[in-house]
């Protein structure tokens, strides 16, 4: 699914964009945040965000912006470019689920998308069979 996306998105236009880049990108889109605080949220390094950062901002994707509240922190959110993006992402997956969808059947996918989110949500850890 992340290839199938990834390739739409760069027949629509953005070629520059990775899967890493949509994790930043669902991290800011309710609310702007720090790089650190993207670091922490995402669980890898500054310099991790660093470099995914870099590519979003020359593509003008994402800002920075002085913090209003803590005039010492920059904070990253989405531009306009950046909106447009996340919406041509989601029409993307939507096309990508119906194609699913008619290849194993609606019901078939709801399941693998319900088990999908079970083990994406699972405690790190818990007890788990050994096959």
């Amino acid at each position: 699914m992340v290839d199938d996306l990834h390739c739409g998105l760069a027949r629509a236009g953005y070629p520059r964009l990775r899967a890493g880049h949509g994790y930043l990108f669902m991290a800011i889109a309710a609310e702007p945040k720090t790089a650190i605080a993207l670091a922490r949220e995402l669980g890898i390094s500054k310099q991790a965000i660093a470099q995914l950062l870099e590519v979003l901002l020359e593509e003008r994707y994402v800002e920075r912006r002085t913090n209003p509240d803590d005039r010492r922190e920059q904070l990253i959110r989405l531009t306009g470019k950046g909106r447009a993006v996340t919406r041509k992402a989601a029409r993307i997956l939507d096309e990508i689920e119906q194609r699913w969808a008619m290849d194993v059947g609606s019901d078939t996918l709801a399941r693998l998308q319900e088990a999908a989110q079970t083990i994406a949500t699972a405690e790190p850890g818990a007890a788990r069979p050994i096959w």
